[in-house]
């Protein structure tokens, strides 16, 4: 749950107020930044031939995972937050039913980098959700500028647990977007999946038998909008 205007980034030394005022205006503006956010397609299309150059001569459309980059890039204004929460109330909503009768799995993790990723997944049949949140920044030894994103990961991978059905569908990332599939390993890799963002929130694509090939990424497909969050909070 979160407190009405702890949407953004908040420096207070003391818990959040209610009572504080809010800037209704300033996130409402910055509701409708994340809904266009949201209508942007998750990867760049690549051409069906590998030796296939693509055509950069032509103009090319904004794409999901840069935009992320650049949220987080400016972390301290709140946005890369305010997209996140945001996107998991959104899920959330439309996806009520689902939490509420799903169990708990915890997710090993393995790897470098291990220490500072946490992982679980909630599961009601073969309807499946796959949280994936970093933590421990500042101990990461990054340079200063660096995203932790991406090859910052190195092999660290989040298992899921040995003998578990998987969904066929494969996993769309609520968060970042994009589509993501097992290894021959059993694992989600980090490095791809936190490739934009530092965060994922992995749901199963249910009803599909489509086949994902291990590693790959590919485009989310399409969105579909779902009702506002009923919790108090101003980013529903």
């Amino acid at each position: 749950d979160f407190y009405q205007g702890c949407e953004l980034i908040d420096l207070s030394m003391v818990d959040p107020d209610n009572r504080r005022p809010v800037d209704f205006a300033c996130r409402r503006r910055l509701l409708d930044e994340m809904r266009a956010l949201a209508e942007l397609p998750a990867q760049r299309e690549r051409p069906d031939q590998p030796d296939q150059p693509e055509r950069s001569a032509q103009p090319t459309q904004p794409q999901l995972g840069p935009a992320l980059q650049a949220l987080l890039a400016q972390a301290s204004d709140g946005r890369a937050k305010f997209w996140a929460t945001w996107r998991a109330l959104q899920w959330r909503a439309a996806n009520e039913a689902m939490l509420q009768a799903a169990d708990y799995l915890p997710l090993a993790v393995t790897g470098e980098r291990a220490r500072h990723v946490i992982a679980f997944a909630r599961r009601d049949g073969p309807r499946v959700l796959v949280v994936i949140a970093t933590r421990l920044f500042a101990s990461l030894g990054l340079q200063v500028g660096t995203l932790p994103i991406a090859a910052v990961w190195g092999d660290t991978r989040v298992l899921w647990p040995p003998g578990a059905a998987v969904p066929s569908g494969g996993f769309v990332d609520a968060i970042g977007g994009g589509r993501h599939a097992l290894d021959e390993h059993g694992a989600w890799p980090l490095a791809q999946v936190l490739g934009d963002f530092p965060v994922a929130a992995l749901a199963a694509v249910v009803g599909s038998s489509a086949e994902i090939n291990p590693g790959t990424r590919t485009s989310s497909g399409t969105r579909t909008s779902t009702r506002p969050s009923r919790r108090p909070s101003a980013a529903a």
